[in-house]
């Protein structure tokens, strides 16, 4: 929560989401049909864990979350046409597989998600479901991977293809009512205990 992968500017506060979340997918490479169940799938399990209303939906005009779907080369090309400044951090999201950035208000609740999965390479490495997952999750608020947390999506040395027990209690708790976004580190961490 305290920490940004890359590509944030994130001070050491708790962001998340306060109202509904909107996926359009955009998707210019691969299988439709796949991409679209695997998101429902992880829809279904985020609504779940936040009590948010999330729906993937027809267009972009209606979107604050924008999922693109294109081959390697050409993904940042594609997710600058929501997120135009996104080509200032080429070099740490070419350190990547996959990626996600959100942006927040002045109260630190995000309004804005762009997550890109490069199809080609995330299938040929076979963590297309660990991508969507992962970077779904990560932009409700949870950013950053850790070597420390383990076993859990978030560790980049983990084998993990979804959620597990510990990435779940992770979610539940910055999604828990007394979580306020715009809480600073000491007063987050004495609300969790």
């Amino acid at each position: 929560v305290f920490h940004a992968e890359f590509g944030q500017s994130i001070e050491p506060r708790v962001s998340k989401w306060v109202g509904p979340l909107n996926i359009y997918l955009d998707i210019r490479a691969g299988d439709p049909t796949l991409y679209q169940r695997l998101v429902e799938a992880h829809v279904q399990d985020l609504a779940d864990l936040t009590g948010l209303v999330i729906e993937i939906v027809p267009t972009a005009d209606d979107a604050n979350i924008f999922m693109v779907f294109d081959r390697d080369e050409e993904l940042l090309r594609s997710a600058a046409d929501y997120q135009p400044t996104i080509g200032q951090h080429a070099e740490q999201i070419a350190k990547t597989l996959c990626f996600g950035i959100y942006s927040v208000n002045s109260g630190f609740e995000i309004k804005r998600a762009v997550i890109g999965i490069p199809t080609d390479r995330a299938a040929s490495l076979g963590k297309l479901p660990a991508c969507i997952v992962e970077e779904m999750t990560q932009i409700m608020g949870l950013p950053n991977d850790s070597d420390e947390i383990s076993p859990s999506i978030f560790n980049d040395s983990s084998e993990d293809n979804e959620l597990t027990d510990l990435d779940r209690w992770l979610v539940r708790l910055l999604y828990d009512p007394a979580m306020k976004p715009g809480m600073d580190r000491q007063a987050a961490l004495a609300q969790i205990r």
